[in-house]
């Protein structure tokens, strides 16, 4: 039995969120790596924080573009399903 498209993007979603912690600790460290500079506790807690912000950010952007998208391809098939109407004669 499969997931319904509403509850594997909840679990998506989630993941993802899940996942920014991760990725916010992983360029942290990258860069430390590679400037051979070791933050302090206080610097690393506020980049984490704006790196988390920023994907945070990143995220709601690509949903809202996504929205955008839906609603066009949504809008452009029912202005082609209404001109195939039209020229049967069903309009």
């Amino acid at each position: 039995m499969s997931d319904s498209p509403v509850v594997q993007k909840a679990l998506d979603v989630n993941i993802l969120m899940e996942n920014l912690n991760d990725i916010a600790r992983f360029t942290i460290e990258k860069n430390e790596y590679l400037e051979g500079n070791k933050l302090s506790e206080e610097e690393l807690e506020v980049t984490h924080g704006i790196i988390l912000k920023a994907l945070q950010d990143l995220i709601v952007m690509r949903r809202s573009a996504e929205k955008e998208f839906r609603s066009e391809v949504r809008d452009s098939f029912n202005r082609i399903l209404d001109e195939i109407s039209k020229e049967a004669g069903h309009g």
